[in-house]
């Protein structure tokens, strides 16, 4: 029998500075979100529905392509900065080499969102022109992303969570009323709002986030090669599996401007609004989950802290669910009366989310201490789920294919499971007998 420990084992002040340390993150985190969801349905309630599918299009993909770009680098990165924080200079050489190879993985991977982004607004019956415009705005984000993310990464092992969670509130904030400025004055679109999404976040990366973090390490350290070979073997693990995540959530837009119309994609984008919320959720696991499981050495330590992430998991995952679900009418009359009808599809895809937010903070108990070896099998079910599934839902309606991309959380969900408690076990955290 799986046992996290008994109640006299755990450490209570411990749990209490966990609290703390989430609490006051989530603080943070809630006004952020809050900003962008009000960003969100400004950009949503001034727009016409084609022009809001074209944003839904390009956001979707940026979002996917920077995570795409960071396949394996978070895992290698803070299992080797656990190790050389304490020496500036090399600590210095992994943030170089870190940053070396990111921006290699953007390079070999950039064609696949700018063929996607092509193929579905071709589909939607988008001008080229301002395709072209949208494009090249996305890759100008991409790559202010890529390099503001690894600072982050640094200041998450020094355990200063909240700088980045800083930045980009002031990010957010700039954005939101700069956007509300221009909406009542000239009026905003799709293009103009990536525009100044990409001056505010450049601006509070060039003037706090990087100054911050460059106090953290020695500037200019050359790349090491056998870090370079620890992040290329962290992603060899990983890049199945990110790409089918890259994927995935993409699947609903792209079969939509296929087999739907812009209107379709544009629900599904407001949709999204509620994702922004609940993306609290994850860069919580990203920010300090993963970071402070990867600090526990000893494996009593890590088999405690373990139970408690799969505590926090369900808590959570039950409290959102249900506080969604209560506050439903509000959401959609946020959204505005253009979105009003969407009441059984924003609580299926909110379902989704949560379903997924909570078995993907459970894989965090593997990915914090490198355990990848395994992974390939997240994607090979991701794919064979979709491939078994398609045929039987309507491909043009947005209400089935959400349906069935929370049906396909079931196997990933069962998948998960067991592999946490096999590399559990293989690892000699879970005593024998137990």
């Amino acid at each position: 029998m799986l046992s996290f420990g008994s109640p006299q084992n755990i450490n209570f002040n411990k749990v209490q500075s966990w609290i703390r340390l989430c609490a006051g993150f989530l603080s943070y985190s809630i006004l952020t979100r809050i900003v962008l969801f009000l960003s969100g349905i400004l950009i949503l309630r001034v727009t016409s529905k084609s022009d809001y599918a074209d944003y839904t299009v390009i956001n979707s993909l940026q979002f996917g392509f920077v995570a795409l770009a960071s396949t394996g680098i978070g895992p290698a990165f803070f299992s080797l900065g656990a190790q050389f924080k304490s020496d500036r200079k090399e600590f210095g050489a992994l943030v170089s080499t870190a940053i070396r190879f990111r921006v290699y993985l953007a390079i070999i991977l950039v064609p696949i969102p700018l063929v996607m982004a092509a193929s579905m607004f071709i589909g939607l019956g988008t001008p080229i022109h301002k395709s072209i415009i949208l494009i090249i705005l996305a890759g100008i984000l991409f790559s202010i992303s890529i390099i503001s993310g690894l600072h982050s990464y640094v200041h998450q092992i020094y355990g200063e969570y909240f700088v980045p969670q800083k930045s980009e509130l002031l990010t957010s904030s700039t954005r939101l009323l700069s956007l509300a400025f221009f909406a009542t004055i000239t009026g905003i679109n799709a293009i103009f709002t990536l525009a100044l999404t990409a001056v505010s976040q450049y601006a509070w990366y060039k003037y706090y986030l990087f100054p911050s973090s460059l106090r953290k390490y020695e500037q200019g350290e050359p790349i090491s090669a056998s870090m370079m070979k620890t992040f290329f073997k962290s992603t060899l693990r990983l890049a199945p599996e990110s790409l089918v995540a890259f994927f995935m959530p993409l699947i609903i837009t792209l079969l939509l401007s296929f087999f739907g119309d812009s209107d379709q994609v544009a629900d599904a984008g407001a949709l999204t609004r509620i994702g922004a919320i609940l993306a609290i959720l994850t860069s919580l696991n990203a920010s300090i989950i993963m970071p402070k499981l990867a600090n526990s050495i000893e494996s009593n330590r890590f088999l405690r802290n373990s139970g408690l992430v799969v505590i926090y998991a369900i808590t959570v995952s039950a409290v959102t669910l249900l506080v969604i679900y209560l506050a439903t009418p509000i959401i959609l009359k946020i959204l505005g009366p253009s979105y009003s009808y969407l009441r059984t599809e924003l609580l299926i895809y909110s379902a989704t989310i949560v379903v997924a937010f909570l078995f993907g903070t459970i894989r965090i108990i593997l990915t914090s201490k490198n355990w990848l070896e395994y992974f390939y099998i997240f994607p090979i079910v991701n794919i064979l789920s979709l491939i078994i599934a398609l045929p039987f839902f309507d491909l043009s309606s947005l209400k089935s294919l959400l349906t069935m991309s929370l049906i396909r959380q079931i196997p990933v969900g069962i998948v998960t499971i067991g592999l946490v408690y096999f590399q559990l076990r293989k690892h000699d955290v879970i005593p024998s007998g137990s």
